[in-house]
């Protein structure tokens, strides 16, 4: 599912100059028109929707905030971190994230950015490229 104003049905190259398209044919792929948002509205849709946003035309920056829920075992063999919300810790596949104590603390900084540390690392994993651009 294509969703979103920056993937027009007849010309998939906004699809097709990402790295994660390679060898992937997007010219199949059903399009839903734009969902306009409002400040403070948000979307949930699967991690496998490409979705899409304009330039951000505001003199005031964008916020965005992405969560993934998933189920414990489905980190099987990957070194991602991750928050366990419920269940077991020793049913999980993933490096589990200390729970923060305080709000912006300096462990609870450091904590996160072993996780995005770790994030851009998986990320551009058997690539040339090692930055975003």
């Amino acid at each position: 599912l294509a969703f979103g104003q920056a993937i027009p049905e007849d010309d998939p190259t906004p699809l097709t100059s990402s790295p994660l398209s390679v060898g992937r044919n997007w010219t199949d792929l059903p399009v839903v028109p734009a969902c306009e948002l409002l400040p403070g509205e948000a979307t949930a849709h699967s991690f496998l929707t490409i979705h899409s946003s304009q330039a951000n035309q505001d003199a005031e920056d964008r916020v965005a905030l992405a969560i993934r829920v998933v189920a414990g075992q489905a980190g099987a063999g990957r070194r991602d971190r991750a928050t366990l919300l419920s269940g077991k810790p020793e049913k999980v596949h993933f490096e589990l994230e200390t729970p923060p104590s305080e709000e912006l603390g300096e462990r609870e900084f450091a904590e996160w950015q072993k996780s995005m540390d770790r994030e851009k690392e998986m990320y551009f994993e058997g690539r040339d490229q090692k930055e975003y651009k």
